[in-house]
C-alpha cells in the first residue's frame, strides 16, 4: 500500500505537467484554426480543440469560446461564467461588457454593474473603470457623481488613460469633489499623454466647466414660472396642432441638477391621415424628419426618426442621436398652445441613452390658421349666473376657436383646449359653481381676435 501510494506521489507532478500540456496544445491549435495562422481557417475545428482545452479548465479558451458565440446569448453567457468560476478576473468585466452593449444578448445596464461589481471585487481594474463610467452616467445604477469620482480615483492610480480622463472631467465640473482647475488639468493632461483623444480634444479647446450653475438658477426660475402659470387639458383627437412651434431645447448633466446648454428649437409639423409629419431642427443642427401622434394629452413620438448634433464632448464631431421613448405634454396657456416635456435620445454608437433634457415649444394660435374677417355673435345666459351659464357663439367662417375665463386681476381660472370648426353656431357649458361670487371676463378667441364678455356670478 505504502508503494502504491509513493508511486502516486511521483507521478502527480507528471500527470499535472499532461494536462497543462494538453491544454497549452489544444489552445494553440484551436487559435490556429481560428485565426489561420499556419492552419487554414477552420470554425469547426477552432472550438472543437477550444472546448476541449476548455475540459481542462483553460479560462482563455472559455472566453474565446463566449466571443465565436456572441450572437447565441445562451451559449456566450455559459462560457461567461465557466470562465468566471475558473478565477478569470476579466470574465467579469467582459460578461458585463456583454450585457452593457447589447450584442447578441438584450441590453441590460443592471446586470452589466452587478458583474462589474464582482470584478471589483476581485481587483479588476477594468470592471472598475466600467462600474464608475455607469454610477457617472446613472446607467443601471442611481447616477452618483461621488461613487463615480471614487472609483476612477483608483483606477487612474492604476494607470488607466480612460479613468484619468474621467477623473479631470469630475475636478473641472466639482462632480463628486470640489472643483480645482489644477488638478483636472493634470489628470487631462495624463491622460492626453497617454493617447485619450477626449482628453487631448479637451484640454485643446480649454473649455469652461460643462455645468454653468448661472444658468442653471436662471432656466429653473423660468421652469417654476410656466408650470405656475400652465393649466393642462385632455387633448381631442379631433383638433389640429399642425403649425410651427417655437422655444428652446435645454440639456442638463447627468444628475440633471445643472444646465449644461440651451439651444433653439423649432418645430414644423403637418397633419396627415391621423399623424403628424414635421421636422425638429435645433440650434444649427441639420433639420431631422420625425412622425408623431396626439393621443389624450400628449404629443408621442414614432420610433426610428433619428438626427445629429454636437455637444461638449463632441464639438469636432456630429454625432446620430434617435428619438426613443419621447413624447410631449400638450398644454394650453393664455393665447398658445404648449408643448412641454423631458425627451429622451439614445446614441446607436455609444449604444445608451443621452443625458436629460427638457423641452418648451410654443405656437401662436393664428400660425396654422389665418384669419378671414369674422363675425362672431356672443352671448352667455344666464347672466348673471349661479350653478352655471351657456356660451353661445357664431361663425361666419372655419376658424381656431378656444374659450377662457379670468377673475377681473387677471387669474386664469378656465380654459379649453383650441379647436378649428367650420362656420355655424355653438354653445358650450361654462361651471362656475366653484368660483365666489363677483365679477368675470369671459373670453372667445377666434383665430387672432379675442371677444369678451363681461360674466357677474351670484
Amino acid at each position: 500500500m505504502k508503494r502504491i501510494i509513493f508511486l502516486m506521489a511521483l507521478l502527480c507532478p507528471y500527470v499535472k505537467n499532461y494536462a497543462q500540456d494538453k491544454t497549452e496544445d489544444h489552445y494553440a491549435i484551436g487559435m490556429s484554426y481560428l485565426n489561420g495562422i499556419n492552419l487554414s481557417y477552420d470554425l469547426g475545428k477552432a472550438k472543437e480543440h477550444l472546448m476541449l482545452a476548455a475540459q481542462y479548465a483553460d479560462p482563455r479558451a472559455m472566453l474565446q469560446l463566449a466571443a465565436i458565440y456572441e450572437k447565441n446569448a445562451d451559449s456566450a453567457v455559459y462560457w461567461y461564467n465557466k470562465a468566471i468560476a475558473a478565477k478569470a478576473a476579466n470574465a467579469h468585466f467582459l460578461l458585463g461588457r456583454y450585457y452593457q452593449l447589447g450584442t447578441g444578448i438584450k441590453q441590460n445596464f443592471s446586470k452589466a454593474a452587478s458583474y462589474y461589481k464582482q470584478g471589483v471585487q476581485v481587483g479588476e481594474k477594468y470592471a472598475r473603470n466600467a462600474l464608475a463610467y455607469l454610477y457617472f452616467k446613472g446607467l443601471g445604477v442611481s447616477q452618483d457623481y461621488a461613487a463615480a469620482f471614487q472609483l476612477f480615483l483608483v483606477s487612474a492610480r492604476d494607470s488607466l488613460p480612460n479613468s484619468m480622463y474621467f477623473l479631470g472631467v469630475c475636478y473641472r465640473n466639482g462632480y463628486g469633489v470640489p472643483s480645482d482647475q489644477s488638478k483636472a488639468h493634470y489628470w487631462l493632461g495624463r491622460a492626453a499623454a497617454e493617447g485619450e483623444n477626449a482628453a487631448i480634444h479637451e484640454l485643446m479647446e480649454e473649455k469652461t466647466p460643462e455645468n454653468k450653475s448661472v444658468i442653471s438658477l436662471e432656466w429653473e426660475e423660468k421652469l417654476k414660472a410656466l408650470r405656475l402659470t400652465t393649466e393642462k387639458y385632455k387633448a381631442d383627437n379631433d383638433n389640429n396642432y399642425e403649425g410651427n412651434y417655437e422655444g428652446s431645447v435645454v440639456y442638463f448633466d447627468w444628475s440633471g441638477k445643472y444646465v449644461t446648454e440651451i439651444q433653439p428649437l423649432e418645430l414644423h409639423l403637418t397633419k396627415t391621415a391621423g399623424c403628424y409629419n414635421g421636422l425638429w431642427k435645433e440650434g444649427e443642427s441639420k433639420a431631422a424628419s420625425i412622425t408623431m401622434s396626439a393621443s389624450n394629452n400628449k404629443f408621442v413620438f414614432a420610433e426610428g426618426a433619428s438626427y445629429v448634433r454636437k455637444d461638449h464632448y463632441s464639438a469636432r464631431k456630429e454625432e446620430v442621436w434617435q428619438f426613443n421613448n419621447a413624447s410631449f405634454e400638450l398644454t394650453f396657456l393664455n393665447d398658445s398652445v404648449q408643448l412641454m416635456g423631458s425627451v429622451k435620445f439614445y446614441s446607436p454608437v455609444r449604444k445608451e441613452p443621452g443625458k436629460p433634457l427638457q423641452v418648451i415649444l410654443r405656437r401662436k394660435l393664428d400660425f396654422t390658421h389665418k384669419a378671414e374677417k369674422q363675425e362672431v355673435n356672443m352671448t352667455l345666459f344666464p347672466n348673471p349666473a349661479q350653478a352655471y351659464t351657456s356660451l353661445k357663439f357664431s361663425l361666419a367662417n372655419t376658424a381656431t376657436v378656444a374659450v377662457q375665463v379670468y377673475s377681473q386681476a387677471g387669474t386664469l381660472l378656465y380654459s379649453e383646449l383650441p379647436r378649428v370648426i367650420p362656420a355655424g353656431t355653438y354653445t358650450t357649458d361654462l361651471p362656475t359653481k366653484k368660483i365666489k361670487p363677483g365679477t368675470y371676463i369671459v373670453k372667445l378667441l377666434v383665430d387672432q381676435t379675442v371677444f369678451s364678455k363681461l360674466l357677474m356670478k351670484l
